[in-house]
């Protein structure tokens, strides 16, 4: 009690006479004690320059001090008070690091490198290091950012997560494969398959705007859209390259559903139609089918014939055997004939492709 009397007594008399520090003996093991009213220990600065602080030594050597600033009004971790070191802005209610001026909540100023980084979390079990962005509304809603190393790349993950969502909406993995809406993206880009594309609103991937002209990409389809109407689909239309259906050989099937212009926008769209029929068992036979075609946009009548032996003959002046495999084949406003079959072919199934513009 004799000794915590003579310190405050000590304390008393520095500030009296405007002494600028208090040296404690360690080898006398004193202490620094307050009162239960007022448990403070104050530290003024009396002269030009507002500094006040606590310094740290390993023994006479100066190692780092807590420093209060009074130019930028705040407390800095620091061994220079001329140094913001890790400083605390009490106006702006901010962190800075190396910075007497933090323009964020936290405000980190440092020179990075891929292994020094500004920022590092480090995670110490197999889990997911994570940072969170959230707001009040609503409760316990949040984004979360959170990556984890493994020593296989492909296992390696980056995710961004929603919790509206209620899972990843993106996903990077190790070996430089991303994900939207798949947790094992299995490409370079790989997207989550959505619904068909009926129209300009569904689909996986939109490029443009739906207001605009862009494409959709959705379940085994591509559309073109200008808003909801649909547009052209240009591929290689700029560059005059070529197009491949199937795979790089242009060995694939092309289906077109509406006809195909050959040779620019002012060509006419041509369409083909398949038909087919039996002829009658008769010498003379014939064969009739309904083409269902405007008969003036015909530019084309192709016709085979198989015999019960397997072979195909073509209309008249084939060449092929005696006059009992020749036919004359022709089309009208209504229907596509065979006409005068030999008695070769009678009873025999023939196929009528009609080649018209639409």
């Amino acid at each position: 009690m004799k000794r915590v009397f003579t310190i405050v007594c000590l304390l008393g008399f520095s500030t009296w006479t405007y002494a600028q520090s208090i040296l404690l003996d360690p080898s006398q093991n004193q202490v620094i004690n307050a009162t239960r009213n007022l448990p403070e220990l104050n530290l003024y600065s009396t002269g030009f320059v507002p500094f006040a602080g606590i310094k740290f030594f390993d023994d006479a050597t100066f190692k780092t001090g807590i420093f209060y600033n009074g130019f930028y009004d705040g407390i800095g971790f620091t061994n220079d008070a001329n140094n913001p070191g890790v400083f605390w802005q009490n106006t702006l209610k901010r962190l800075g690091v190396n910075t007497f001026e933090p323009r964020g909540g936290i405000h980190i100023k440092a020179n990075s490198l891929a292994e020094e980084p500004q920022l590092l979390i480090h995670q110490t079990n197999d889990s997911y290091g994570r940072i969170n962005f959230e707001s009040n509304v609503p409760a316990n809603g949040r984004w979360t950012l959170s990556g984890s190393i493994n020593a296989t790349s492909s296992l390696s993950r980056f995710n961004i997560f929603s919790s509206q969502a209620g899972a990843n909406l993106m996903t990077f993995t190790g070996e430089g494969n991303v994900g939207v809406g798949v947790d094992n993206p299995e490409y370079p880009l790989h997207i989550k398959a959505g619904s068909s594309t009926s129209n300009s609103s569904t689909g996986s991937v939109s490029i443009g705007s739906n207001g605009s002209r862009h494409m959709n990409i959705g379940t085994y389809q591509i559309n073109a859209f200008y808003g909801s109407n649909a547009s052209y689909l240009s591929l290689n239309g700029i560059s005059g390259g070529d197009v491949y259906v199937g795979n790089n050989y242009g060995n694939g099937d092309l289906i077109v559903e509406n006809g195909a212009r050959l040779g620019g926008v002012g060509a006419p769209a041509i369409k083909t139609k398949r038909l087919w029929g039996q002829l009658l068992n008769s010498s003379g036979s014939a064969g009739i089918v309904a083409h269902g075609v405007n008969a003036e946009n015909i530019l084309s009548i192709q016709a085979v014939v198989k015999d019960g032996s397997g072979n195909y003959y073509p209309a008249s002046g084939n060449g092929v055997g005696s006059s009992t495999y020749q036919y004359r084949t022709y089309c009208d406003a209504t229907n596509c004939y065979i006409k005068d079959a030999g008695s070769a072919l009678t009873h025999d199934y023939f196929t009528i492709l009609l080649v018209y513009m639409d």
